[in-house]
């Protein structure tokens, strides 16, 4: 017979209330190869949201998630985005991390900015963020998942390019993954109303469709009393 310890379910209280906790934060940036250079072992065990954005993309941030069976997947994640994107001219490539892409190292597109890490240890608590927790009911997880519907409800994606990469301010961004979960029920909320009137007014018909779809993957019922856009 199985423990039930291992199949507790979430309280989702908790997770309202649950803000993760933050490992790395530079408003400016810093090169992502030279960071995982300086701090091998830092993202160790560790689930992890990031955010990153490419020199080449001048107003357009990636967040992702890494890390969520533990070990060193994180690390091996924001790895992945220095073997694609190299690293910047600034950084000489006399390690191993660098010296993997950075063959054009006069190329100013070169390089991938790194501005945010936020992440759990894989066994910090089993229900939510432990290594008996289903990867998608982690914490960093379910951020993700806000984000895109976020996104999505803004319309600040970059079509063609994922669900991760937006146009979103960088302040914007930051905030909305620093916060509490709480804050998100009636942002996400006020975020489809907007979407609503605006392609009402443009006289789109088929946004009743895609909110009632938006409402089915939501982490909550609308409240259809608040302003009856929502009722089916």
């Amino acid at each position: 017979m199985k423990s039930t310890s291992r199949t507790k379910s979430i309280d989702e209280s908790e997770v309202l209330n649950a803000t993760i906790p933050k490992i790395f934060k530079d408003d400016n940036g810093v090169d992502l190869a030279q960071w995982l250079k300086n701090n091998p072992h830092k993202l160790d065990n560790k689930r992890i949201l990031y955010v990153v954005k490419a020199n080449l993309d001048e107003n357009i941030y990636k967040f992702g998630i890494g890390g969520l069976q533990g070990g060193t997947g994180a690390y091996g994640r924001l790895l992945q985005y220095v073997n694609y994107y190299g690293s910047s001219k600034e950084n000489k490539p006399n390690d191993e991390v660098t010296k993997l892409t950075n063959k054009n190292k006069d190329n100013e597109c070169l390089g991938i900015k790194l501005y945010l890490i936020v992440g759990n240890e894989y066994s910090h608590n089993p229900y939510a963020d432990g290594k008996f927790a289903a990867s998608k009911n982690s914490l960093v997880a379910r951020k993700e998942l806000y984000l895109k519907k976020l996104v999505k409800a803004k319309g600040a994606g970059e079509k063609g390019r994922g669900r991760e990469r937006t146009s979103m301010s960088y302040n914007e961004l930051v905030r909305n993954i620093l916060e509490p979960f709480s804050k998100h029920i009636t942002k996400f909320q006020d975020e489809i109303d907007k979407y609503y009137i605006k392609q009402e007014q443009e006289g789109k018909k088929e946004v009743k469709d895609h909110l009632i779809t938006l409402r089915k993957q939501g982490d909550r019922k609308v409240n259809n009393k608040e302003k009856g856009f929502y009722k089916e």
